[in-house]
């Protein structure tokens, strides 16, 4: 280790001659370590990774990506131990404040906006602002649970056998499997016996009158009707149909999904699983064949166009483009020998890219820092917004960079020759 970051540090440096020294330096794609004004970084993927970040204050570390990560700004804090351990410390908008330790299953402590939260499974736990409820609670869990939304307040014994909720103009409650029933005053009434066998829904306009109902009892029959919709079960997944009234469409499932079929004015798509399905919607299409392997489609909304092809894994091609913001993404993969991508600014081709699905975001881009990396046999890059160009084998085994004037030939990851062309006005200095 000594020897490795002695040889990083103290081999031949890129520098500028009228800026601070610059080092950059690695040894193909086990170690890289780069050194300037703005950055510095240290690499050894994926067993440890260092990057700052000087004029933005911010710090990473990744030790055994993605295992573990620490990232500190200026009003955040955050710090990843997976699968057990996230904590997270964000004081960045006063609106918004926010701050969490989880040591799961055993402990969560949380707070948000003023809303605070502590858990120590299973003996206790108080929530607030989860699960869409004002605040959850519970003691020995499952044997005591209590939630309260708005006025309404829950409570709930030897979870899911027994509940009952109090409230104004609502009544629920509930001895699962055999019995249930809940309603609100002038919306809905809902009623189980025997779960999942029956159910029965009804659900109310303002003036009181049926808005729509529901019937179910599976497997052997089951109904839903309004103004404007109409399904029908029989002995599911035995068949299923389902119509729009007041519109041009209809759906039709036997041995669901086995067999699918959708006709209407803007849809319509035919599905023999898995086999093939043909899906289209107005001039868009998306279609598979021999799910999940081959996948096709052409999906257009109002200024945007994505185009795909896929052979899972072994080939996959996308063609993005908006309108509006003049953006035009292409990306072809031969997984795992071969991908290439443009934007119209920038080019990059590398051999090997060992994803075979697109690596953008946040996993995609820590999986090629930190793993894809160790794969990367050829690689090259264009810029020509920035004037930059890059080729290189074996992560400088043999490279050649070009970022504007400056011009860098790379033999056995050390910098063999460098040119920097003066800019005319320096030179008549």
């Amino acid at each position: 280790m000594f020897f490795l970051t002695h040889l990083l540090l103290f081999s031949p440096c890129l520098c500028k001659a009228d800026e601070k020294a610059e080092i950059h330096a690695n040894i193909g794609p086990i170690a890289a370590v780069s050194e300037t004004e703005r950055e510095k970084s240290f690499r050894i993927p994926p067993l440890f990774g260092y990057e700052k970040d000087i004029p933005k204050g911010t710090f990473n570390l990744d030790i055994l990506w993605p295992l573990i990560n620490y990232k500190r700004a200026e009003k955040k804090i955050q710090l990843r131990v997976l699968p057990f351990l996230f904590f997270k410390k964000d004081m960045e908008r006063e609106w918004d404040k926010k701050k969490y330790l989880y040591i799961l299953p055993l402990y969560i402590s949380s707070e948000k906006s003023g809303r605070k939260s502590r858990v120590i499974f299973p003996l206790y736990g108080h929530f607030e602002g989860w699960f869409g409820l004002d605040s959850f609670d519970f003691l020995l869990f499952p044997l005591y649970t209590a939630s309260k939304e708005k006025e309404e307040n829950s409570y709930s014994y030897c979870w899911p056998f027994f509940n009952y909720s109090i409230a104004k103009g609502k009544r629920y409650y509930r001895i699962w499997p055999f019995y249930g029933s809940k309603s609100v005053e002038k919306e809905y009434e809902k009623t189980f016996i025997l779960w999942p066998f029956y159910n029965n829904q009804k659900f109310y306009k303002d003036d009181g009158a049926l808005k729509k109902e529901r019937l179910l009892l599976f497997p052997f029959f089951g109904s839903s009707k309004s103004d404007v919709a109409e399904t029908k079960l029989f002995l599911f997944p035995l068949y299923v149909s389902q119509k729009k009234l007041k519109e041009d469409f209809s759906r039709y499932d036997v041995i669901w999904p086995l067999f699918s079929i959708t006709r209407g004015k803007e849809r319509r798509t035919t599905q023999v699983f898995p086999f093939f399905r043909l899906d289209k919607k107005g001039d868009s299409f998306r279609n598979f064949y021999l799910w999940p392997l081959l996948w096709d489609g052409d999906i257009k909304v109002s200024g945007y166009r994505k185009r795909f092809f896929s052979f899972v894994p072994l080939y996959l091609y996308n063609h993005i483009e908006w309108e509006n913001r003049k953006i035009d993404e292409k990306l072809h993969k031969i997984w795992p020998l071969f991908s290439y991508r443009s934007d119209g600014n920038s080019t990059l081709i590398r051999t090997l890219d060992i994803l075979p699905f697109n690596e953008k975001g946040r996993f995609g881009e820590g999986f090629y820092k930190n793993i894809g990396i160790l794969f990367s046999f050829f690689e090259y890059s264009k810029d020509i917004k920035d004037d930059a160009f890059k080729i290189s084998f074996f992560k400088g085994l043999f490279g050649y960079e070009k970022e504007g004037k400056e011009k860098t030939v790379r033999l056995l990851y050390f910098p063999i020759y460098k040119k920097n062309k003066p800019d005319s006005k320096n030179s008549d200095k």
